[in-house]
Order: structure tokens, then sequence, then C-alpha cells
């Protein structure tokens, strides 16, 4: 069995749909988790062909998943090239009337590619952009990606975990909100090899049976 296959069984999909409880969730469903968790509207989920995000491919299939990714306007697309991903976050973002961001996959080989394209300008650097940037310094020592986007001057992340890497989606949210330009989140590719047991809490728009857990949280 490849580690994708492995690692992909093991994660509790029926998480992204709860408002409490502990969960086992890995580096790409915390992602989606933070997503629909976010009190700021993030409005979708644009990801890369790769395995880190095939458990998140796998969730959408599933059809109490893909109700819940539609009661939180929440989309989860594939586009293959950096650029794509960063314009089809930006439209989704734009569609959410300036008050949505949205998540464009980075891999670590493709971050002057991605930098390139917001330097330019144009549909690839929309404000409400999220940038997230999958970190291998190990694998590609020659991409140092903090110099890159320091020249872009926007506001950067970096979790340490998995409960910090869903948390890191609202926070860029907030801060997409009052940026002209995408912010990042850089996170070390270790975490999405990694499967931890989250505190799970109430998405954006609940169902009736969780509206109790809402409120405790509010």
């Amino acid at each position: 069995m490849s580690e994708s296959l492995r690692q992909s069984t093991l994660v509790e999909l029926d998480g992204l749909a709860r408002a409490e409880g502990r969960y086992l969730l890995d580096g790409a469903t915390a992602v989606l988790k933070g997503a629909l968790e976010s009190e700021v509207e993030v409005g979708g989920l644009v990801i890369d062909p790769g395995w880190r995000f095939d458990s998140v491919y796998r969730a959408v299939q599933e059809p109490e998943i893909a109700a819940v990714l539609h009661r939180n306007r929440v989309r989860v697309a594939r586009r293959r090239t950096p650029e794509r991903r960063l314009v089809e976050a930006g439209r989704l973002a734009l569609a959410g009337g300036g008050e949505t961001s949205a998540i464009a996959i980075i891999q670590n080989e493709e971050v002057p590619r991605a930098v390139a394209a917001i330097e330019r300008g144009g549909e690839e650097a929309r404000s409400g952009t999220i940038m997230l940037v999958v970190d291998a310094p190990e694998r590609h020592p020659g991409i140092t990606v903090w110099p890159l986007l320091a020249g872009l001057g926007i506001p950067v992340l970096q979790p340490r975990d998995l409960a910090g890497l869903r948390d890191s989606v609202e926070h860029a949210a907030q801060l997409a909100r009052g940026h002209d330009l995408p912010t990042a989140i850089v996170a070390d590719e270790s975490l999405f090899r990694t499967i931890e047991t989250l505190e799970i809490r109430p998405n954006r728009v609940v169902d009736t049976v969780d509206v109790a857990a809402a409120l405790r949280r509010r």
C-alpha cells in the first residue's frame, strides 16, 4: 500500500462535517476543516493533482461532505499550474464581493512562478487570495521561499502543527480582508505527511443538530 493511500484510509473524513469531538485529520483535511470553520468566509480551496491532497479529493466525493461544502459555500477545484490555481482562487474570492477569501495550494518548486505571477499583477494577484505554500527545503534546497515572499511585502503565517495549520486559514482570511495583495501561509511538507487527533469546532454554517455546539463556541 502506498504512503498516500495508507494515510488517506486513516483520516476520519466525517470530522469535516462535525461540530465537536476529536477526529483524526491529516494536513490536507486540516486545511479544508479550517476553511469550513473560519468565521471569515473562505469560498474555496484550489488544489494541485499531487498526492498530498488525495484525502481532500476523496472527501468531496462523499455525499455528506459535499453537502457540508455546499452549505458553507466552499468549493474544491483542481488546477495543474500555480498560475491557474491563483487565478481560480482569485475568482472564488471575487465572487464573495470582497468579503471572501480562497486558498491556492503552491508547491515549493512552484513558488518562483507564483511570485512572478503576483508581481505582474492582474488575475493572479487578486486581494482575498491565500497562497498556501507547501515548503520542502530538503527536496528543493535551491529554492528559498522566505526571501521570495518577503519581496512581495505580503503577510506570511507559519504554522508549526496541524492545529496551527487549521487555525492559520482563518487568520490568513482576516489578514486578506485588509490587504490589496494575496496573503501567504508557509507550511512545512512534513505537516502533510502527519495525522493528528484534532478537537473539532463548528463549521461556519451548521446543520440543525449542531446548533447547540455552535452556540457553545460563541
